[in-house]
């Protein structure tokens, strides 16, 4: 399983503002991923659009930079 460590990401989505943001905001955070709140019930479609669009990016791990 450790191997697996660096490539999962969590992604959070809270609806309303009765979620705990700090809470889905650290674990974003610690899984590297990204979050998302949706205030109102209008605009949850547009925030998980938003969400998964950027969370379907591909990220580039591994790297090294060397400066000579």
């Amino acid at each position: 399983m450790k191997h697996l460590k660096s490539t999962i990401r969590f992604n959070t989505f809270g609806i309303g503002n009765q979620c705990n943001h700090v809470f889905l905001k650290m674990l974003a955070y610690s899984g590297k991923g990204y979050m998302e709140v949706a205030y109102r019930a209008d605009s949850v479609l547009a925030q998980m659009v938003r969400l998964l669009t950027m969370s379907s990016a591909p990220v580039l791990t591994g790297t090294f930079l060397f400066f000579v």
